[in-house]
């Protein structure tokens, strides 16, 4: 793990977090909102592929590229499914499979 030279690299992680807590609280508020689960998902997974670049979890260039790219491509997918899950639809696994056409 490297620490960063700069502390305030560490601010768009931070407000990422902030973001998916309030998601989760107004979805406290109304538990309708099943969709507000999947933005707050997003935030996450999106600040955990952040802090992996940022920090450089796992150690190597390889191995970290892969990590934040899938964490990245994650919460690409969990906005896009709440996007659709706001709208009435949802994402189907077929959709996201590497073999369908």
């Amino acid at each position: 793990m490297r620490v960063p030279s700069n502390p305030l690299v560490l601010i768009g992680p931070a407000i990422l977090l902030v973001f998916a807590a309030s998601f989760v609280a107004i979805w406290l508020r109304d538990r309708r909102l099943r969709y507000l689960l999947f933005f707050c998902a997003a935030c996450v997974f999106f600040c955990l592929g952040t802090l992996s670049q940022i920090l450089a979890v796992p150690d190597g260039h390889g191995p970290n590229a892969m990590a934040s790219s899938f964490l990245y491509t994650l919460s690409v997918l969990l906005l896009n499914d709440g996007l659709l899950r706001r709208s009435g639809q949802h994402l189907s696994l077929v959709a996201i499979s590497p073999f369908s056409s």
